[in-house]
């Protein structure tokens, strides 16, 4: 079952509250944008943030708060393709 957007808000907010108003990576510290959903044909803002699975679901990590983090839409992306090459 993937994560709700009810959650996904939540993480996303505190974040924001830890972060004195601004959303970071959680990975890297870097300063991200707000999500935004993107329409088909219009290139994706791959500084906005979004959450993560620590542990991947596939690998049987959970949707617990505890496995969820904020990333940028670029380093999740980086993620799955080194998942998807073995590494």
């Amino acid at each position: 079952m993937p994560t709700t957007r009810a959650q996904r808000t939540r993480i996303l907010n505190k974040n924001k509250e830890l972060n004195k108003g601004v959303i970071r990576s959680d990975e890297d510290g870097s300063i991200l944008d707000q999500p935004q959903n993107t329409k088909k044909g219009q290139k994706a803002n791959m500084k906005q943030g979004e959450v993560d699975h620590i542990d991947e679901r596939d690998n049987g990590g959970s949707n617990s708060n505890k496995n969820l983090r904020v990333v940028s839409k670029q380093q999740n992306h980086d993620k799955e393709m080194k998942r998807r090459k073995g590494g």
